[in-house]
C-alpha cells in the first residue's frame, strides 16, 4: 500500500506546432506551455538551441514566454530547437519534447 511515488513534472509546448516555419520578418510570438506535477510547479524555464531565454510568466497555471525578444531579436535563418523545463515544489524537473 502506501502513497504512489511522486513523478517529475510533465511539460508540453503548445505553440508553435512542431516543424513550424517562420521568417526573420516574423513578429515575436508567445511560447505557451502546459505544466503539471504531483506538487506545485515553481518555475518553467524556456530554452532556444540549448540557451536559456528566461523563465515564463505564470497566469492561472499556464506559463508563457515571448520569442524572439530583446535579448535575441534577430535569430538566424535555419532550424531552432525549443524546449521548456518545469521545476516542481520538491525540486523535480521535467522537460518538454523538443520542438
Amino acid at each position: 500500500a502506501g502513497y504512489p511515488s511522486p513523478i517529475q513534472p510533465l511539460v508540453t509546448i503548445t505553440n508553435p506546432v512542431n516543424l513550424a516555419i517562420f521568417t526573420n520578418n516574423s513578429e515575436p510570438f508567445s511560447l505557451p506551455v502546459i505544466a503539471t506535477a504531483s506538487t506545485n510547479i515553481t518555475s518553467v524555464e524556456f530554452f532556444v538551441d540549448g540557451v536559456s531565454i528566461g523563465n515564463g510568466a505564470e497566469d492561472n497555471g499556464a506559463y508563457t514566454n515571448v520569442w524572439p525578444d530583446y535579448y535575441w531579436n534577430s535569430p538566424t535563418n535555419g532550424v531552432h530547437i525549443l524546449k521548456a523545463v518545469a521545476t516542481d515544489g520538491d525540486g523535480r524537473k521535467g522537460e518538454s519534447k523538443h520542438r
